[in-house]
């Protein structure tokens, strides 16, 4: 019993501590780029031109135009047997990333499709994906 209490507050601590997790140092010459998910859904950065990205949480980026890649998972009723959980991929192309600005991704999904945008730090949305198709198997 003891040892089934340890593992679980081992689960437990391991959670808190990944969400408390500090974020990487902003460059002052270099533009961040939050990825911000909401409740029931999760939402994670993937590559920055192409290139895969090393943490999910965020995008680090020289000034100018880059194309960003996400993924966003969440949860819709399933059926027996079927798992009720849909992934998407989308990209948002921006041209005019600023150094020291900060700006932040965000989703909205429903049903099978799901769109992405950018916003900067005012909350003003900049660019907005197509929207994209959702399913299992992404």
């Amino acid at each position: 019993m003891n040892r089934k209490k340890a593992t679980i507050a081992c689960l437990l601590l391991s959670q808190v501590s990944a969400c408390n997790a500090v974020l990487a140092e902003h460059e002052g010459n270099k533009a961040l780029v939050l990825v911000e998910s909401r409740a029931g859904h999760h939402l994670s950065a993937q590559r920055i031109d192409g290139k895969k990205v090393t943490d999910g949480r965020f995008f680090i980026l020289e000034p100018g135009q880059h194309k960003l890649s996400v993924r966003l998972s969440y949860e819709r009723g399933g059926q027996i047997g079927y798992s009720g959980w849909r992934h998407c991929l989308a990209e948002i192309a921006y041209a005019n990333f600023r150094a020291t600005e900060k700006y932040s991704i965000r989703a909205y999904a429903k049903g099978y499709t799901a769109r992405v945008w950018l916003q900067n730090e005012q909350g003003e949305r900049l660019v907005e994906s197509q929207s994209v198709p959702c399913g299992p198997q992404y």
